[in-house]
């Protein structure tokens, strides 16, 4: 089944499509059946424009078809909104702010100047309003930095870095060098750009309430982190390099670290993290996973190996955050791999660039294992956790390809950072995911024009290539659907929810894949099902 919604009016062009990490992270076994809870799914956008000094930030009730849209004053304020992320009280692990975290900003000149900012009540007429963590608002609503560096952001996530509880926010951001300054010698900045890994610290109430506990603000009010008076947050640097994407692993449950994978798009490398929590969070050990994987630009944590129902052990690598806006593998779920993508620029007619092969390492650290795979054009990698306590900090992460050969379709729409594929993703095609054990792997094009899934192939233990280590099984995927979109596809959704008012049939509680065309100001909306006619085989089930 495919629908489509278009939203003619605006003349907005979408090119994020994020489902909130609140309504994907509900999506596992232990869900309530459907229809008991409160909760519905609600897929957030995000768009920009090239021209125009605004963002654009939307939200779809799945259910119902509500469209409701952030009002003018935080739409002029973030002009390059990125990604989408909710917010959890202080007070709970599970409960949710009615609030969003938005990353802004893109190297694009009179964009570059972009931040973290919190929306309050999205949506709401009366009662909407955003604040800037990074920077100070004026009278006339624009966002002064608290640095004088102009600084994008494009993930940002919510964590106790303190170790008191206090959900403080790390994130990384990028500024373009050449219009700012850089310095390649250091291993912070490349050609194209500079990163850095920051940490900015939610503030402390001023006191508690002797009765209630409530915190308190010095006024005796009480206490808000995100008010005026409580912004901007104190930020600090970690480290340098990280840039756009990272995900985040406890990869040795007995020490006090936790550690960030980070996919370095301007300094083309994988590169790892290892931060001690603390009053005073701070980088104790880093390496170069991968020094010649071009672009990198995802990194996500993927159990491709089938460890869910595999006893607690803490030797088992575990998910902090798995790096992506479709939360598949959740705080403490084991994994296997790291999925990253090679942003490359090959064009499809060969004009411009030449097909990569894999055959430098740039002397960073000892060559990757790597499954024999001539590299053309952008490619998805997996990188497979060493296993052993501490092999992690020495050994190799043995590589593997995945999907190779994503070139650019070249176009107007799409010559700003052309390149292809972009961000990957993994889910299971129903709610119950007891009946799989490996999961899907959704990817955006980006400038491909396409978006793909791929399914896991079973490669039997007594296969020539796995005994003699040729090949890293669980990596195995093949081609399952390409969807060819003409346009700029930057980021897919999945929810679980049927689709309003859709005329195709849906299969309940199987997969509803989100593919934004950009310059088709268009969204695609495909279901998933079993693959038989299920009104009259009920009892048939073929899987895929």
């Amino acid at each position: 089944m495919n629908d489509d919604m278009t939203e003619n009016d605006s003349g907005v062009f979408w090119k994020s499509w994020k489902l909130r990490s609140d309504l994907s992270s509900q999506i596992d076994a232990n869900l309530k059946a459907q229809g008991e809870t409160e909760d519905k799914e609600r897929l957030w956008m995000t768009g920009f424009h090239l021209t125009k000094q605004r963002g654009e930030l939307h939200s779809l009730n799945v259910e119902n078809g509500e469209l409701v849209s952030l009002n003018d004053r935080t739409s002029k304020a973030i002009k390059w909104p990125n990604e989408v992320a909710s917010i959890p009280t202080q007070s709970s692990e599970t409960s949710l702010e009615d609030a969003l975290l938005v990353t802004d900003g893109f190297l694009v000149p009179g964009k570059d100047k972009g931040g973290l900012y919190v929306v309050r009540n999205p949506g709401n007429a009366v009662s909407e309003w955003r604040v800037s963590l990074t920077g100070i608002t004026n009278l006339r609503g624009e966002t002064l930095n608290a640095d004088e560096n102009n600084w994008f952001y494009h993930r940002a996530i919510f964590m106790d870095l303190t170790g008191d509880g206090r959900k403080s926010i790390l994130a990384a951001r990028a500024k373009f060098p050449l219009l700012q300054g850089g310095n390649e010698d250091d291993g912070s900045a490349s050609k194209g750009g500079k990163g850095e890994l920051v940490w900015l610290e939610r503030p402390r109430p001023h006191s508690y309430d002797g009765e209630s506990g409530t915190p308190l603000d010095k006024d005796g009010t009480v206490f808000d982190p995100f008010s005026a008076k409580n912004t901007p947050w104190k930020l600090r640097v970690l480290d340098e390099g990280p840039d756009v994407t990272f995900s985040v692993a406890d990869l040795d449950g007995e020490d006090d670290t936790v550690e960030i994978i980070a996919s370095q798009f301007f300094g083309k490398r994988l590169t790892l993290h290892s931060l001690q929590i603390g009053v005073d969070p701070k980088i104790v050990f880093r390496r170069v996973i991968d020094h010649g994987c071009g672009s990198a630009f995802s990194s996500v944590l993927a159990d491709l190996d089938g460890l869910a129902d595999v006893r607690r052990s803490d030797l088992l690598p575990r998910v902090v955050d798995n790096g992506s806006t479709v939360a598949t593998s959740k705080e403490g779920d084991a994994f296997s791999h790291v999925l990253v993508t090679s942003h490359e620029c090959s064009y499809a007619d060969g004009v411009e660039g030449k097909p990569k092969s894999d055959d430098s390492n740039n002397g960073a650290e000892p060559r990757q294992l790597y499954d024999g795979y001539e590299i053309d054009g952008g490619s998805l990698f997996a990188y497979r956790i060493p296993k052993g306590r501490g092999n992690w900090k020495s050994q190799p992460w043995r590589r593997s390809v995945v999907a190779t050969g994503f070139k650019v379709q070249g176009q107007l729409g799409n010559m700003i950072s052309p390149g292809a594929p972009g961000f990957a993703y993994t889910f299971f095609p129903t709610l119950d995911t007891t009946r799989w054990r490996r999961p899907l792997i959704g990817l955006a094009g980006d400038c491909a024009q396409s978006a793909y899934i791929l399914k896991p192939v079973e490669v039997p233990d007594d296969s020539r290539d796995v005994i003699e280590e040729v090949i890293d099984k669980s990596a195995k995927y093949n081609l399952m659907c390409e969807i060819k979109c003409e346009a700029t596809v930057g980021s897919l959704a999945v929810g679980y929810e049927d689709l309003h008012a859709s005329e195709a049939d849906q299969q309940s509680g199987y997969a509803k894949i989100y593919v934004p065309c950009f310059e088709k100001d268009k969204v695609l909306v495909f279901s998933m099902g079993s693959g038989v006619d299920y009104e009259d085989n009920d009892d048939e089930d073929d899987g895929w």
